[in-house]
């Protein structure tokens, strides 16, 4: 049995509440996709929001790993994306717990995302670069490898500072091509970025009648100025930290630590770091901890119907 090669990066249980009802009354399960400049299309889910071997990792077998893991991941969170999309938020803490992991993993398994990572990969290597010559650094460098080498380099320090200097300045281009990589990284910044959505409060925007939200291959919209101020190695999300997720044309599930139910605002000041093991797991009994850990990540938010906590 051949391995499918076409993955999707963006969920079709997702897309689905973006079928064209009319023409789901004649059969045809389609949505409408827009590209800018171009009259829109009928499509099917399978061909969105997907591409060939996507995860189609150089590690043999790896594909195979990771479809099904996404498919666990979304078979959780689709009961919870329907309770969301009845407009009830009142989520079960583990309910929760799971519905931020699948949304961090699903913002971070995106093509955008991807491309975001190797690029944000390729200047922190151009910066380290950049920060050794700056140093001076090459010559000891150049001797800790003859050390462990147990001969001498046989290209002068001269022109390895110069090749060193091509790829700080960006004349030497680099590229990250390791589909593994950028797969496990994916995962590992998705479950970051989930504890991070579990801490902040969330509520339920309803679009106006005869109105309705969109979506797109990245779905989930995050902003946090003072964290992307901070540059790629520094980057830490804040208490400025707000998303956005159309979860259907008529709900949009929003978050952010300033505007609340109560109509009281906290304060805008100095936005501090958001502490991924302080304010959910110090709020956690060590008990309840581990046994939210078994399925995906704790936090602690509580919720109210259609508003913030």
């Amino acid at each position: 049995m051949s391995t499918p090669l076409w993955h999707h990066y963006v969920p079709q249980m997702y897309l689905r509440a973006w079928l064209d009802p009319a023409e789901a009354k004649k059969g045809q399960h389609v949505l409408w996709v827009y590209k800018q400049g171009l009259h829109p299309k009928r499509k099917g889910t399978k061909a969105v929001g997907a591409e060939t071997a996507f995860y189609l990792s150089e590690t043999a077998g790896a594909e195979n790993a990771t479809e099904p893991q996404i498919g666990k991941i979304e078979t959780v969170a689709a009961a919870h994306l329907a309770k969301l999309r009845s407009g009830d938020i009142d989520l079960s803490d583990q309910e929760r717990a799971e519905f931020a992991t699948f949304m961090g993993i699903t913002k971070f398994r995106t093509k955008f995302a991807r491309e975001l990572m190797n690029a944000t990969a390729i200047e922190i290597l151009r910066q380290g670069f950049e920060k050794t010559l700056r140093e001076g650094r090459v010559p000891k460098i150049v001797a800790d490898f003859e050390k462990e080498r147990g001969k001498k380099f046989d290209i002068p320090i001269e022109k390895v500072e110069a090749a060193a200097q091509k790829i700080a300045d960006g004349t030497t281009r680099l590229t990250q091509e390791s589909k593994g990589w950028s797969i496990r990284s994916a995962f590992e910044r998705g479950e970051i970025l989930g504890d991070v959505l579990g801490q902040i409060p969330w509520g339920l925007l309803e679009a106006p009648a005869n109105e309705a939200f969109i979506t797109s291959d990245n779905p989930i919209h995050i902003a946090d100025p003072p964290a992307k101020g901070s540059g790629p190695k520094g980057y830490r999300n804040t208490t400025a930290m707000q998303f956005v997720f159309p979860i259907s044309p008529r709900y949009l599930l929003m978050g952010d630590f300033v505007n609340r139910r109560d109509g009281k605002r906290r304060s805008t000041g100095t936005r501090s770091p958001i502490s991924m093991c302080g304010i959910s797991r110090r709020r956690t009994n060590r008990s309840t901890r581990r046994s939210k850990r078994r399925s995906f990540r704790p936090y602690w938010t509580r919720l109210s119907r259609h508003g913030h906590r």
